[in-house]
């Protein structure tokens, strides 16, 4: 499997250096580790394309407006169900995830009353 260092994830996803210190820190989205390959003997951060899909769902959330709550929230439901490679989420303001397609996107969002923040994952990121 190919992973990614914390650079090559930043490049790849928008996202700095600091934010995917952040994550990793508070659970968010935690990477794999590749032992001995640190500077000073430690493991470096390994991320897979999956991951590289959750940080681009969470910095387009980041991107609405959605707090860290919602971000936080959300996050263990991204991360479980990308295996679908469904082509929307939409995500409540409490951090409810809903998985759909682009015909039922629509429908999605009108039955959820709280704010809502629609995002179309970049598949092609498991894929580099």
């Amino acid at each position: 499997m190919t992973t990614y260092s914390t650079l090559e994830a930043a490049k790849l996803t928008g996202a700095s250096l600091r934010q995917l210190q952040y994550w990793d820190e508070m659970g968010i989205v935690v990477p794999g580790r590749n032992e001995g390959r640190g500077g000073g003997g430690g493991a470096l951060r390994a991320y897979t394309g999956t991951d590289l899909v959750i940080v681009d769902i969470l910095l387009q959330l980041r991107r609405k407006r959605a707090g860290n709550y919602t971000v936080g929230a959300a996050a263990p439901a991204i991360r479980d169900v990308p295996k679908l490679h469904l082509e929307f989420l939409v995500v409540t303001k409490g951090g409810d995830v809903i998985w759909c397609s682009a015909a039922t996107v629509g429908h999605a969002a009108a039955k959820v009353r709280a704010a809502v923040f629609v995002v179309a994952p970049r598949w092609e990121l498991c894929a580099k």
